[in-house]
């Protein structure tokens, strides 16, 4: 992995894309940048039918010093922020956040080898 472009607002430009959990179109994924420095910072993105969240890799979030380490928080941030369906919402919808949820929770709980 080769040192990211940071543009005028301190946002990382070229990061990986490391896909956590996918349903449909649904789609939750921690991104991951290599800094100046050689540490590692990452955002995180969750998109779903109704909704979603995100912000990219940049110089004001915590660096680490692996890209596993960077996984992991952005996998614990994912669980973080993950979005609540309303009651009102359709049931589609909230099995599409449990889904996602759970595939999410599954690999916190069991990183890859890889």
């Amino acid at each position: 992995m080769q040192p990211s472009f940071i543009n005028d607002c301190g946002v990382l430009t070229d990061y990986l894309v490391e896909t956590i959990a996918e349903c449909g179109r649904s789609k939750a994924v921690v991104e991951i940048a290599m800094d100046a420095d050689h540490r590692f910072r990452m955002g995180v993105s969750m998109t779903y039918s109704y909704s979603g969240f995100g912000w990219a890799p940049c110089m004001d979030g915590e660096a680490f010093a692996t890209f596993a380490e960077a996984l992991d928080a952005g996998i614990g941030l994912l669980v973080k922020h993950w979005h609540k369906p309303f009651p009102g919402d359709p049931a589609s919808v909230h099995v599409e956040l449990r889904e996602l949820l759970d595939q999410v929770l599954a690999r916190r709980r069991q990183p890859s080898l890889f």
